[in-house]
């Protein structure tokens, strides 16, 4: 029993700290891989977190076939901010564009990422590069709710490459949609 005890308080102790798919270190987590599934596990793991939360994704290429969806209206209850950050260096100064590490290609997608923003909760998506052909009307990056940064909330889209195409629907990259505000910038768009 004694043995048990310590093994537990090890454990408890211990700095990084692995939930399903994701390593954390306080409150930055980092991917396994870049699959829908380890990336989809990061956020619900992010959700249990206290204040502004990072979600590193890893360097690599991956074929999303079905979209990842963060809801900052469930789940979130402490989470102040979340950043979802490619691998790399993000550029800085006026350079635009990511590090092109982190690759999400789709085919056929509607969206590989929908946000569902909160009045109070920030929410940002960076340094990755969008390829493949996308589907539909709602953009590589479709953000609808309610988030404003007068309320303490608020997006940032910045420094991605969307070397997309759509296979159908209106030629939309990002769509912002409902009453939620941000900034998009320093981004390259070829579609």
């Amino acid at each position: 029993m004694k043995k048990l005890c310590i093994a537990i308080c090890i454990l408890v102790a211990s700095v990084n700290i692995s939930y399903a798919a994701c390593s954390w270190n306080g409150n930055i987590g980092t991917a396994a891989s870049l699959t829908t599934t380890e990336v989809g596990y990061c956020i619900t793991d992010a959700g249990t977190k206290t204040g502004e939360v990072t979600i590193n994704l890893p360097a690599g290429t991956q074929t999303w076939a079905s979209t990842v969806t963060v809801n900052m209206t469930s789940g979130f209850a402490n989470v102040t901010a979340l950043n979802i950050i490619g691998n790399g260096t993000i550029p800085t100064g006026t350079n635009k564009g990511s590090a092109e590490n982190t690759i999400v290609n789709s085919s056929g997608l509607g969206s590989a990422f929908t946000i569902v923003g909160s009045s109070a909760k920030k929410i940002r998506i960076a340094n990755i590069k969008f390829t493949g052909s996308y589907s539909g009307y709602n953009g590589v990056i479709y953000i609808t709710g309610t988030s404003k940064p007068s309320t303490g909330g608020g997006f940032r889209i910045d420094h991605n490459n969307f070397n997309t195409t759509r296979a159908s629907g209106g030629p939309r990259v990002i769509k912002v949609y409902g009453y939620t505000y941000g900034v998009i910038d320093h981004n390259n768009y070829y579609t």
